[in-house]
């Protein structure tokens, strides 16, 4: 363990003074060549008023020492890799030994440290034209003592079959050494390997650099490392995707981190975060591999480093976070003061996959197993699914914990954090963390790239009321209501409204049915209010029934309930044990196509079906054990004491009566039905009395004149009084002639 300990000491010894030679050079030369692209001058680079417009040509002229500043703007390459290559794609920017290039300058600035990055972005683009991208933005090669400074570099395409021109879109070095990227943006770049970055053979320091969404077809989203050492302080390396290492490729390098974070990277199939690599390089004699590790010592060191929510695709199996396979005697991975939690599913293969059989070749080119995974050096991290694992014991005693770091949304940490105060100061490089607070606080570092802010107590939501919404049966959903807020408990006391969207119940909305209907909310925390506990609302919507039955409409009912056939004085009462989710149909009838003129319609005439949630195959009735009541109106002008409610019998296609309960003042009848089928009014037909005609009485005979005219009223009647005059005398004679014969007699 004592190599291993001496090693760290190496490592970190490096990266203090890397720090401290950056933060020195401040205004060390006293030669400036300026670069604007809107300058009118003569074009000298001698001042802001005379600056080249084209930044390669400043490049070109600066010797030892000095330094070109650039003002804010866009500026693309000009000068060809290969000299005797002009096509447009092979130009680039080209770095030189011995100079510093510094963006970020509004245009005016008379010291450096006046400069605000920024305000003033500085691009560097490698897109010249809509459809054409150089290969490399950025091309240094065998240079040293070259300060990068302050740019956004972006729009490199290196994705040709050339080797060369298929590495490195964004910066492309090789065979370099003592190079600084400081400030940097290095976003949207592509390659097949290195999308962002490429190194080969270079040692270079990257400080506050930004490594964002660049991509390869094959390893090194963001950067590609191979046979280098790449020193990160202060960085970001971010949402890159390749097919391994979409964060980082390290092919036999060496790689240091402090005070970074790695996050939302994507490997198709491992090391989504990181993918460092040594097998494909081992060395063929222990001559070979002891020169190898005389030029530098391979590996991975992390210290305060962050590494989260990196993800792996479909086809990958581990190593969503860290995957590393090292070789015997020279590669050794260190992590301090580190959070490696939530990359893939949280396991612990996920968060760091080491290749536990790990081989070097002797010279006998016999292969052997190396250092089991004890043996490298762990102390004071929180690494995801470690505790359920065989080495646990191993690790535990050196303070690596498994526990939910609490983040926050830019992964600081939260008050209550496990990982608060629980480092060891002895591993921390710099004195800033990753958001430019002071490192060390309370007098013992934190674990990550953050060091905690004194923070409020967070708010939390304790509990949450749930809603509940009354909506008239036959609404639509376009036509219901939700509520946008709920009452929330908060964990200080206070009862507020919170915005909640509600998840869409539409699919499974029926206008016709009476179930309620259920969805969870989510809650639109505002700023400051935390859900840690994942409290959701619910939300209830309960139909209120209109009772009522539409001709040709299918609806659920409820047991017990009476409903109304709209329009009519038909009513259908339901059993009180009526299944829940049965439905009824109430359909109109053709009468005389049914009956056949045998019977007279006195009322309403329906077909009625009512189906149960599982009813038995090819029956009709219905499976309650009280019956329905069916209540059917009658005409006005019938006679209540003919009627009765008839159903149809399918068997024998005919109507057959039912009787009824007459109600003569609501003008219904009423039956209990089991059985639905046709239901209606009738009555047998009236049979009619033979009509018999009275005879008709003789017209009195009219007297009519000579002229066939009917005489005159008056002449008639004076001639019928006379007639009977005559009458009279004449009885009155005969009467007196009886009298005197009796008297004669006597």
């Amino acid at each position: 363990m004592k190599k291993v300990w001496r090693n760290i000491s190496v490592f970190f010894s490096f990266v203090i003074l890397v720090w401290a030679v950056s933060s020195f050079t401040v205004n060390a030369s006293d030669h400036v060549i300026y670069v604007n692209h809107a300058a009118g001058g003569t074009g000298t680079g001698e001042s802001w008023e005379n600056a080249f417009t084209n930044l390669q040509d400043a490049i070109d002229i600066a010797e030892d020492g000095d330094e070109i500043w650039v003002a804010e703007g866009t500026y693309y390459p000009s000068a060809p890799v290969n000299p005797e290559d002009d096509n447009e794609l092979f130009k680039s920017f080209l770095l030189k030994s011995n100079i510093d290039i510094y963006g970020g300058f509004a245009g005016s600035e008379m010291d450096r440290s006046a400069r605000n990055i920024s305000a003033n972005e500085t691009i560097l683009n490698g897109v010249i034209s809509a459809e054409s991208n150089v290969f490399h933005v950025v091309y240094g090669e065998e240079i040293s003592n070259t300060v990068l400074d302050g740019f956004l570099i972006t729009g490199g395409k290196a994705l040709t079959n050339s080797i060369y021109e298929s590495y490195g879109g964004g910066i492309h070095l090789s065979h370099s050494e003592g190079v600084t990227l400081q400030n940097l943006i290095i976003v949207d770049n592509e390659a097949h390997y290195g999308g962002g970055v490429y190194l080969e053979e270079t040692m270079a320091d990257f400080i506050n650099v930004t490594i964002r969404s660049n991509s390869v077809t094959n390893d090194g989203g963001g950067i590609a490392i191979r046979e280098s050492m790449a020193n990160f302080l202060n960085s970001r390396i971010l949402s890159n995707s390749a097919d391994n290492g979409g964060g980082i490729f390290s092919f036999y390098a060496s790689l240091s981190m402090n005070n970074s974070l790695i996050s939302n990277n994507y490997a198709e199939y491992e090391g989504a975060g990181i993918y460092e690599i040594y097998y494909s390089m081992l060395a063929t004699s222990e001559d070979q591999a002891m020169e190898v590790d005389n030029q530098f010592y391979p590996g991975i060191n992390l210290s305060n480093v962050t590494v989260t929510d990196n993800q792996l695709g479909e086809e990958g199996t581990v190593g969503a976070g860290i995957s590393v396979t090292p070789i015997i005697g020279q590669s050794k991975y260190n992590l301090f003061n580190s959070i490696v939690w939530g990359n893939g599913d949280n396991s612990l293969d996920d968060n760091i996959f080491v290749q536990l059989e790990l081989y070097t070749v002797t010279q006998e080119n016999q292969i052997q197993s190396t250092l089991p995974l004890d043996q490298h050096g762990f102390s004071t991290s929180i690494v995801g699914g470690i505790s359920g694992s065989d080495y646990y014991p191993y690790f535990a005693p050196f303070g690596i914990i498994d526990a939910d770091p609490l983040f926050n949304g830019n992964y600081q940490l939260l008050n209550g954090s496990p990982a608060i105060d629980q480092g060891k100061n002895e591993f921390v490089i710099g004195g800033y963390d990753l958001a430019g607070n002071t490192r060390i606080q309370n007098g013992t570092v934190d674990m990550g790239a953050f060091e905690s802010q004194s923070q409020p107590d967070p708010i939390t939501i304790e509990s949450v009321q749930d809603a509940v919404v009354e909506v008239p049966f036959s609404t639509t959903y376009d036509n219901i209501t939700l509520p946008d807020k709920v009452l929330a408990t908060l964990s200080n006391g206070e009862t507020v409204e919170i915005a909640v969207d509600w998840e869409s119940f539409a699919d499974e909305y029926d206008p016709t049915a009476l179930s309620p209907y259920y969805s969870d909310g989510i809650l639109q925390l505002s700023e400051g209010i935390t859900n840690p506990n994942e409290v959701e609302p619910n939300l209830e919507v309960i139909i209120i029934d209109n009772y009522i039955i539409q001709v040709g409409v299918e609806r659920e009912v409820s047991g017990g309930a009476t409903y109304i056939i709209e329009g009519t004085k038909s009513i259908i009462k339901m059993p009180s044990n009526l299944k829940s989710g049965t439905r009824i149909l109430v359909d109109a009838v053709d009468v005389d196509s049914l009956n056949k003129g045998k019977l007279v319609q006195a009322g309403d005439v329906f077909k009625i079906t009512v189906n149960e949630p599982i009813m038995v195959a090819g029956t009709m009735s219905v499976s309650n054990e009280e019956d329905f009541i069916l209540t059917l109106g009658y005409d006005e002008e019938v006679d209540p004491d003919s009627i009765q409610i008839y159903y149809y019998n399918e068997k024998t296609n005919s109507l057959e009566g039912k009787g009824g309960t007459v109600d003569k003042t609501n003008k219904t009848i009423a039956i209990p039905v089991t059985h639905f089928s046709i239901y209606g009014v009738f009555h047998e037909p009236v049979e009619e009395e033979p009509v018999v005609e009275e005879p008709k009485e003789e017209e009195p005979k009219v007297d009519k004149g000579e002229d066939g005219k009917k005489l005159p009223d008056t002449a008639t009647g004076f001639f019928n009084w006379l007639a009977i005059g005559i009458g009279l005398i004449v009885l009155g004679g005969i009467t007196f002639l009886l009298n005197k014969r009796r008297e004669a007699k006597e």
